[in-house]
């Protein structure tokens, strides 16, 4: 399972960057709406391929932290909103 989270975090990794690729190739990296668009067409569709088979066990909020894919998923919606990082 744990093989196949890696490989699926990968995917949506390698998907998360076309979407930025080709808002950037269109002129619409700035454009929020259309990137999120962009991201629940693209990236959403090719980076959780499969999920309801192997994630059930990662359906709880404190093991949502440390799913590879989540923390991409995060990761992008953080960076398009403008959300900075807290300081520790």
């Amino acid at each position: 399972m744990l093989t196949a989270a890696k490989k699926m975090a990968d995917n949506f990794r390698s998907a998360i960057a076309r979407v930025y690729r080709f808002g950037d190739s269109k002129g619409i990296k700035h454009r929020k709406h259309a990137m999120l668009w962009l991201f629940q067409v693209f990236a959403l569709t090719a980076g959780l391929y499969g999920c309801q088979v192997w994630a059930t066990s990662s359906l709880t909020y404190d093991s949502s932290k440390i799913n590879p894919t989540h923390v991409l998923h995060l990761g992008f919606l953080k960076r398009l909103l403008g959300v900075r990082q807290e300081k520790h």
